[in-house]
């Protein structure tokens, strides 16, 4: 059941912000605790299109909120993730 119409929405925005992720760690130092905390961000950042695909398939609207919901819980966590990159001097791209 689909609940969302129209052009290019959040499942190409949410496709869109994991593969800057992806390339936004690849530019990341080998050191373990950046790789650590990459791979965190990584994880997070591509949970959030996958839990807003499901709810695209959701069968009630109780399940399309869940999974919404869920979305937007990993979405929070990438950015508590990209704000310690930040803070601890982690990378030095610009661009987070």
């Amino acid at each position: 059941m689909r609940y969302h119409k129209g052009g290019p929405g959040l499942v190409d925005r949410t496709r869109t912000f994991a593969l800057r992720v992806i390339r936004f760690y690849s530019t990341l130092p080998h050191e373990v605790v950046a790789q650590i905390m990459g791979k965190q961000l990584l994880r997070s950042a591509m949970s959030v299109g996958a839990q807003y695909r499901e709810a695209q398939r959701a069968k009630s609207i109780a399940d399309v909120v869940s999974k919404c919901e869920g979305s937007l819980q990993e979405l929070e966590e990438s950015a508590y993730w990209f704000e310690l990159i930040e803070a601890s001097g982690t990378s030095t791209n610009a661009s987070i």
